[in-house]
């Protein structure tokens, strides 16, 4: 503040008075830097008396040697009026007193009558909370940006999940009739992407009619009861095909309870819905299969134990226990097949079907197969007929092509009841043909392909036992070797089944 120079004893008199009355905070140093004076305000300001800082000099004070003061004090000795911007003092550090503060302060040099500087007057502002509350709006902009970015990071990551996963996201506001969907969620419903009416007339018509009420009363139940919803359905797609759908959803509410927004997400679980079926189909099959060989072993050793308590031993003579036995065998087989067959489905759906391949003289393999297999055939009256080609070299697993030979063989005395079986080699100039050949009732054109897939037959399940996993599991291991298996029928005529291989 300037003040009229009328003459040096009334500039001092006025200073003096500013000084001890002033709301801010002074301090009036010597030119060697010790403190001459410091007001009340100073006081207050820092919570300390004057006659406990008594011996201060503030030229031995690190903190005013390190700061922007320091250079300030000098240039106020030259007879200059400094302004400096805040900073940060701390007067625990140099006198081990008081509380820090952030300032705002000026120096005026106080002068004789002939110009020379004879002290120094610092007047301070204490800027503390006005910092604080920067530091905070500057804490908040870079809290306020990090949470920004974070869920910029979020909404991108969630963005590539939804796309990755194939999820479709909705919204509706409840109350009206416009609805809002992504293109995955139209991809979803067989729609081309921008061209599905978004109403709620339109979504109705893709539910199908049979899930309409209960998608109805879920999403009402959620609005009732304010919580989320997951529903799995049925739709049936602008292409006419029938998927199932899982869609989740949950509302946004205003301070009268009121739904504002509802939003959601949907999924194609077809593929989920058909693997369950799958499973449960198999668990079932494999269940029937297993217990009718196993209630017959458990039959069977049953009689045994009864004729045996009651000392009827004729029965149990050489010829009888052999039949016995032979029986136990076959029904032993037959789980032992089951089983193998159900380590090797687990095994092709996890890509863990092993494949040890070895060179072979192919016609010598086929008949060492066929005498292997003949016991099994005679025990049911019929028996092979077989051609063999030439001999021809190959590079082949043996026991997994063996494994699709006994196949071919077991169905050939499944449906060919008790006919003979004709088996014939064929060499050409790139491939090896296997032809079984049954009398049977033949496989329908319609049923030619499908036969080859899971938990497949040509006939129910009532008239042939088996999970109907052979032919599948024939089929992988065949086209692991490069080769082609398939049937050639004519409905009442037999059927013969053809295993080419490449050599």
């Amino acid at each position: 503040m300037p003040f009229k120079k009328e003459s040096q004893l009334e500039y001092q008199n006025l200073f003096k008075a500013f000084f001890e009355q002033s709301a801010f905070p002074m301090q009036i140093f010597g030119i060697n830097g010790d403190l001459l004076e410091g007001n009340r305000a100073w006081e207050i300001m820092f919570q300390f008396s004057k006659h406990e800082v008594i011996e201060y000099n503030v030229f031995r004070d690190d903190q005013i040697l390190n700061g922007p003061i320091h250079q300030g004090l000098l240039k106020a000795l030259k007879g200059e009026t400094v302004e400096l911007e805040a900073f940060y003092y701390d007067p625990q550090k140099s006198v081990n007193i008081g509380r820090g503060r952030w300032l705002e302060s000026w120096i005026y040099p106080v002068m004789d009558q002939n110009g020379n500087v004879q002290q120094l007057a610092v007047i301070h502002q204490d800027v503390t909370e006005k910092m604080a509350t920067q530091v905070a709006l500057v804490k908040s902009a870079t809290e306020r940006k990090a949470a920004e970015e974070k869920l910029r990071l979020i909404s991108e990551r969630l963005s590539l999940a939804v796309k990755a996963g194939k999820i479709g996201v909705w919204e509706w506001i409840p109350g009206t009739e416009e609805i809002q969907w992504d293109e995955t969620a139209e991809k979803i419903y067989g729609a081309i992407p921008k061209l599905l009416p978004k109403t709620v007339k339109s979504f109705n018509e893709l539910v199908h009619p049979d899930d309409r009420d209960l998608v109805y009363l879920t999403i009402t139940d959620a609005l009732r009861h304010q919580k989320s919803y997951r529903v799995d359905h049925r739709v049936i797609r602008t292409d006419g095909a029938i998927r199932w759908v899982q869609m989740t959803g949950v509302a946004v509410y205003n301070n009268k309870n009121s739904p504002t927004l509802m939003m959601g997400t949907v999924m194609d679980i077809t593929d989920r819905i058909e693997a369950v079926k799958t499973r449960d189909e198999f668990v079932s099959i494999a269940s029937h299969e297993l217990k009718t060989p196993l209630q017959t072993l458990i039959l069977q050793n049953q009689m045994r134990k009864r004729n045996m308590i009651k000392g009827a031993t004729d029965p149990l003579c050489a010829k009888k226990i052999e039949q016995m036995v032979d029986t136990d065998l076959r029904h032993l087989s037959r789980i032992n097949r089951l089983i193998d067959d159900m380590l090797d489905i687990s095994k092709i759906r996890a890509g863990k079907l092993n494949f040890i391949k070895e060179e072979v003289e192919f016609s010598t393999f086929i008949k060492d197969v066929l005498d292997r297999f003949k016991p099994q055939v005679e025990s049911v009256g019929s028996y092979i007929r077989y051609q063999l080609c030439r001999p021809v070299k190959m590079e082949i697993d043996a026991y997994r092509m063996e494994q699709v030979i006994v196949n071919l063989l077991t169905n050939a005395l499944k449906y060919g009841a008790g006919k003979p079986i004709n088996v014939e080699l064929i060499k050409t100039s790139n491939e090896v043909k296997v032809l079984v050949h049954d009398e049977g009732p033949g496989v329908k054109e319609e049923d030619r392909m499908r036969i080859f897939e899971r938990y497949e037959r040509a006939v129910s399940s009532r008239e042939v036992s088996g999970l109907g996993l052979g032919l599948y599991i024939a089929k992988q291991i065949v086209k692991e070797n490069k080769g082609q298996i398939y049937v050639d029928s004519r409905e009442g005529g037999g059927s013969t089944f053809v295993l080419a291989l490449p050599y």
